[in-house]
């Protein structure tokens, strides 16, 4: 299956190239999108920061799931006389959702389909590349130029990925702080290609995540083959956050689809504060979810032949012992 081979990419480093990465800037038609369910308390916050964006994405989708009326209404007034963010209300829900339940008493938040619904209004619409933020995370000023700057130059399918910095974590991201050595990925943009790094879920945070055309092509007929869903994020993590962003991750990994860190700068995203139930990504239940899938995409990978040689399932315990790895949160 040569369209899910490892496409070689070659990215050139136009962030010392300002004025090459100005005009690719300019070729690429870009789009933010904004995926959140009850956060309009910080959509003022965030309207303010994308106008202060050294680059502004051709279009910003706002995307609710299943809002309350108060929160219609309070998004309609922020947004009134926004040309560039658009209001996006997803009331439906999927035919296929795996609702693998990892949280007791947890509501749902339908963010794989949410984000569907904007990769759908990209492909309709014709844009180039696609960048996702969180709902409760401001962008930094140079977040879209420098997600479209390694995107537009790819030869092929790329990801992008960013950094999501706290306050608890001295408003740096988590990964500088740790002793993954994840931060060297951060220091110029290169491709991530430690296989711990993705089977721990510490690499694609949709938080603050890119793909370019190609890559939503590829994950999409790839998911087509192996699932029979034509969808970017794997449904079966619908019901709950966590885990389809760490699976999409494994899937760029085990296809060779190259998946580039952002150099360090001002293109991170400032998550804002709240509670919430992190133990639940270090939950018995939530890693043995997402490994069993892990080694059903590696068993149909070599069933359908995706790669030219096939894979080799490690247990995720000895492929973390074997890169030196501690367990790391995930924090979608």
């Amino acid at each position: 299956m040569k369209e899910f081979s490892s496409t070689v990419s070659v990215v050139r480093n136009l962030m010392s190239d300002s004025k090459q990465s100005e005009v690719n800037i300019i070729l690429m038609k870009t789009l933010l999108a904004i995926p959140n369910k009850e956060q309009v308390k910080y959509l003022e916050q965030m309207v303010a920061h994308i106008e202060a964006m050294s680059v502004k994405p051709d279009k910003v989708l706002y995307l609710q799931d299943r809002p309350s009326a108060r929160e219609m209404v309070d998004c309609r007034k922020i947004l009134s006389g926004n040309s560039l963010i658009e209001q996006v209300v997803v009331r439906d829900q999927p035919e296929h959702m795996g609702h693998p339940q990892m949280v007791y008493g947890e509501y749902h938040f339908l963010t794989g389909h949410v984000r569907e619904v904007a990769i759908d209004y990209m492909v309709k619409n014709g844009y180039d590349i696609i960048v996702f933020i969180d709902g409760d995370c401001l962008p930094e000023p140079d977040l879209i130029k420098d997600h479209a700057a390694i995107l537009g130059t790819a030869v092929g399918a790329a990801v992008t990925i960013g950094q999501r910095k706290e306050y608890m974590h001295g408003w740096v991201d988590q990964r500088m702080t740790n002793t993954s050595k994840m931060e060297i990925f951060f220091k110029e943009p290169t491709e991530v290609k430690n296989e711990g790094y993705f089977v721990d879920s510490g690499v694609v945070w949709t938080c603050n995540f890119g793909m370019n055309a190609a890559a939503v092509t590829h994950l999409r007929r790839l998911n087509q083959l192996l699932y029979s869903r034509y969808e970017t994020f794997h449904s079966d993590f619908l019901g709950t956050w966590g885990g389809e962003d760490g699976f999409i991750g494994m899937e760029c990994f085990y296809t060779g689809l190259p998946v580039y860190a952002l150099p360090i700068g001002d293109n991170g995203i400032k998550h804002q504060y709240h509670d919430r139930c992190s133990a639940k990504y270090q939950h018995v239940s939530f890693i043995s979810f997402l490994e069993a899938h892990r080694e059903q995409l590696i068993f149909l990978l070599n069933l359908y032949k995706v790669n030219p040689e096939p894979i080799e399932f490690i247990p995720r315990s000895e492929i973390l012992v074997k890169f030196g790895l501690v367990e790391t949160e995930d924090p979608s």
